[in-house]
């Protein structure tokens, strides 16, 4: 079973800015795989476990995967592009 939380897809139409909020660390591949490219992800980057037996915010491997999944803007294959 995969577990879902709420993740948010905000569009700047002035700017032409995507950015995805996942903010528990879970993204659903399916739903970012047909979401155009995202400039911006907000998730956590460590995760959290309550009394060491369940995983709350998985943000360990959360922004690699989103950096896997999600169509990339301004680079081919997900890679960073410079700041």
């Amino acid at each position: 079973m995969t577990k879902k939380e709420n993740a948010y897809v905000l569009s700047f139409l002035a700017e032409d800015v995507r950015l995805y909020y996942e903010p528990h660390g879970y993204p659903d591949a399916e739903h970012l795989k047909t979401v155009a490219a995202v400039d911006v992800a907000i998730t956590p980057m460590v995760d959290q476990v309550l009394m060491g037996l369940a995983p709350v915010i998985k943000g360990a491997w959360a922004a690699a995967a989103i950096l896997d999944i999600s169509p990339s803007s301004s680079t081919s294959g997900g890679e960073w592009s410079k700041w």
